[in-house]
């Protein structure tokens, strides 16, 4: 599916093909697959166990989606066509870039037998809250040193936002916090951050002791507009006591 058309994605039921077989009787062929579900479709079953899963729904970004193992069988030719999804793991500090509208997956939901509950697989909360990251809800911050993510409300601030300082850009750029999530727009760092950023930033530094004279094309244009133009206060890490 193209990029202009992800937004009708929302609007077809997504699944992903386990085989293909052939009804040679009724020359139809048909496919088996296992539905993927988005937090609309969790919402609307309302089937929660005692787990973690309730606040799955919650969690889901707009353009994520729960591979099930609930299996279906359908015509061939409601197959409207290809959609890519990228595996996420949400506690890693660098993770591969999500478009603003491309569709991802974090975890797996195993229905059970009842019918009536489920349980989602491969959570990996890494807050001291203990609750899941929601990309459309949450704002957290990442301690550079402890590589763990931590949702800002759950921190002790050590500073107040701060006015764009007037020090050299690269100075700047190198003070800026690592942080993902809500920021009031989609862009491509929304959901997973920019720590990719960071790390490439502080490598220059500290292997040619300066930015490259390409490093705004490098870094983008548009990012590097977003965080000077920004007042960034600071959290201090509960593990490392190291500013984030």
């Amino acid at each position: 599916m193209d990029p202009e058309d992800r937004d009708l994605g929302q609007n077809y039921w997504k699944g992903k093909i386990l085989q293909f077989y052939k009804d040679k009787t009724k020359n139809e062929t048909w496919a088996t697959i296992h539905w993927l579900y988005n937090f609309v479709d969790l919402e609307a079953i309302n089937i929660i166990t005692d787990d973690m899963s309730p606040q799955v729904p919650f969690a889901m970004g707009k353009y994520e989606l729960l591979m099930s193992n609930h299996v279906g069988v359908i015509g061939a030719g409601g197959i409207e066509g290809h959609l890519d999804v990228i595996e996420l793991d949400d506690s890693k500090a660098i993770s591969p870039k999500i478009h603003p509208s491309a569709w991802f997956r974090r975890w797996t939901m195993e229905i059970q037998k009842d019918g009536k509950s489920f349980k989602v697989h491969d959570l990996k909360p890494t807050c001291i809250c203990h609750m899941l990251y929601s990309p459309r809800f949450d704002r957290q911050r990442l301690c550079t040193k402890c590589m763990i993510w931590y949702h800002e409300q759950c921190l002790q601030r050590v500073s107040t936002p701060q006015p764009p300082s007037e020090d050299e850009e690269e100075s700047q750029l190198l003070g800026v916090p690592v942080v993902r999530g809500l920021w009031g727009k989609e862009d491509e760092w929304g959901v997973v951050g920019w720590a990719d950023k960071v790390a490439l930033m502080r490598r220059w530094f500290w292997e040619l002791g300066s930015f490259p004279d390409d490093y705004s094309t490098v870094l983008g244009e548009d990012w590097i507009e977003h965080v000077l133009s920004r007042e960034w206060a600071f959290y201090i890490c509960p593990n490392c006591r190291n500013a984030c």
